[in-house]
């Protein structure tokens, strides 16, 4: 039976710095030679913290670039921060009658040719036949 594991200052940092960059929590618990459960019963403050402080980063970096006229930065941030998007409402009423009457007619148009061509072909045919 292995020894209890006891969590330093050290191993806290290491972990915290790993979830900040988005290291997976199996491949941190595999990095400090533990099992994924021992990670989080032990060091889930600082796979918390790791992730919180990396937000934090990214954020204050996106905010100041939306700030200093970035406009991807600027769209980005109004749609997810401050709900604004690009959706286009249409109202009223289609009518869709006159477009499937059409596509019926196409149809039978489309069946009428081939079957008058089939007809053609028979009939070829059986000339044929007849001259032999």
């Amino acid at each position: 039976m292995s020894a209890a594991h006891v969590p330093t200052q050290d191993l806290c940092s290491q972990v915290e710095a790993l979830a900040g960059v988005g290291v997976p929590y199996e491949a941190i618990a595999a990095y400090i030679g533990i099992a994924p459960m021992t990670l989080t019963k032990h060091y889930k403050e600082n796979l918390q913290l790791g992730k919180a402080r990396a937000f934090e980063k990214i954020g204050r970096t996106l905010f100041q670039k939306a700030l200093d006229g970035d406009n991807t930065c600027l769209i980005f941030y109004a749609k997810t921060q401050m709900g604004w998007n690009e959706k286009i409402e249409v109202s009223g009423e289609i009518d869709l009658i006159p477009r499937i009457e059409k596509t019926i007619t196409t149809i039978d148009a489309v069946n009428i040719i081939e079957h008058e061509s089939e007809s053609a072909s028979q009939a070829d045919t059986g000339a044929v036949l007849a001259r032999d």
